[in-house]
């Protein structure tokens, strides 16, 4: 989740360098944490629905309280919403989700596809161990 925060982290900060001026994020409250909060809910989201289903983890209320979690952020980027820079404002909500759906739904899923095929990953390779370990004997 580390390197996931960076590469977060990076792509962000691409959207600022190509959307915004310097004079421009200031008078946008709350921009940078907003971005930040969206990418805490979806690790939540997300990383909540993995580990229920591989460990067998009870979250109780996960799904609702994600749902709060996405209805709050959602609220907050209306109620953040400034004339004259709608544009700007939508373009780096597009940038958000397009970051959130490249890094945190990407990476989940392959933590999910590998804790699902760890089977067939250590299966072959106990097999090769098993049978070089038989040829010297």
């Amino acid at each position: 989740m580390i390197v996931q925060g960076f590469m977060f982290k990076e792509i962000i900060n691409l959207a600022y360098l190509q959307l915004l001026s310097p004079s421009t994020e200031i008078h946008i409250p709350l921009f940078r944490t907003q971005n930040w909060y969206w990418y805490f809910v979806g690790t939540y989201f997300t990383y909540g629905r993995i580990f229920k289903r591989i460990f067998s983890m009870e979250l109780p209320y996960h799904m609702f309280t994600s749902f709060i979690l996405f209805a709050v952020g959602f609220v907050s980027f209306v109620l953040g919403l400034k004339p004259g820079m709608y544009r700007t404002q939508f373009c780096m909500f597009a940038w958000l989700w397009s970051a959130l759906s490249f890094i945190v739904l990407q990476s989940t899923l392959i933590i999910y596809n590998l804790f699902r095929g760890l089977y067939w990953f250590l299966f072959p390779i106990i097999l090769i161990i098993c049978n070089d370990t038989w040829a010297y004997v």
